[in-house]
């Protein structure tokens, strides 16, 4: 299986992740982090986007 990729503009900036799935979960991988969770019923993209932003988003706080 090969990584999807994915790009969110957070704060003004482009960030670009790659992301992989089994069909049940996702999980992100970028220079910033990683993290896997659930899909549920929504679609995997999706939920890799959202998992994405909370990655930045907590980068920027430790900043």
């Amino acid at each position: 299986m090969e990584p999807k990729t994915i790009s969110i503009v957070e704060a003004g900036q482009r960030w670009n992740a790659a992301y992989e799935s089994d069909g049940k979960a996702v999980c992100v991988m970028s220079a910033y982090g990683s993290e896997r969770a659930s899909i549920g019923r929504k679609p995997a993209a999706l939920v890799a986007e959202n998992l994405f932003r909370q990655i930045v988003q907590r980068r920027a706080r430790a900043r």
